[in-house]
């Protein structure tokens, strides 16, 4: 075989042996852009998905909230209703016919022990009653005597009386009395105006 064959034959197996490395070298970088190529896929995938929970997660706090205030919204009226409902009670209770307060008043000062001696605070109309001989006939009955004091109940009261006796106190005021019964009263009066509605 002559020199020039030989050249050939050498430079055909180089040309060779370089398409073939070339086509690996291609197949490894197109291995790796597709690999490079899903990587950045999924992490931008991953950061949609992360911007979309936090997204959601704003819309659903900020429905949530506006959803709690709406209830308390309609809560606060209610209650507000109800108040009113309250207050119209107590001053209609302060302006009981003077005989029935006479029963109320007697039957009340017969809840105080009999051993006890007291002062009794009374609103203008109901101490007028208790000094006409109220006081004189609910003492009768007592080991303990309750006397009518020189004080008188606080505006906020709505009449009625307060005992005090010793360390004890004894609270026959209308307001005291409804607020005994604010909770009872409260569940009623709703129950009566807001039948049918949803709780809120």
């Amino acid at each position: 075989m002559g020199i020039e064959n030989v050249e050939k034959s050498v430079l055909a197996e180089v040309r060779k042996e370089a398409e073939e490395i070339l086509a690996a070298a291609r197949a490894t970088l197109a291995g790796k852009l597709a690999a490079e190529k899903r990587e950045i896929d999924a992490r931008a995938e991953a950061r949609r998905r992360r911007e979309l929970a936090r997204v959601e997660g704003e819309h659903v706090r900020k429905l949530s909230g506006e959803r709690t205030a709406a209830r308390l919204a309609v809560l606060a009226e209610k209650n507000r209703i109800v108040g009113e409902v309250l207050d119209a009670a107590l001053a209609r209770a302060a302006a009981v016919p003077r005989e029935r307060f006479g029963e109320l008043a007697a039957k009340w000062l017969a809840e105080v022990p009999a051993e006890l001696s007291g002062e009794v605070l009374a609103g203008p109309r109901e101490r007028e009653l208790l000094a006409g001989g109220l006081l004189d006939r609910v003492n009768s009955g007592r080991a303990g005597k309750l006397a009518l004091s020189d004080e008188g109940l606080p505006g906020s009261s709505g009449g009625g009386m307060l005992v005090r006796a010793g360390r004890f106190e004894f609270d026959f005021t209308w307001a005291g009395r409804l607020a005994e019964r604010r909770a009872a009263l409260t569940a009623l009066i709703a129950a009566e105006l807001f039948d049918g509605s949803q709780s809120q």
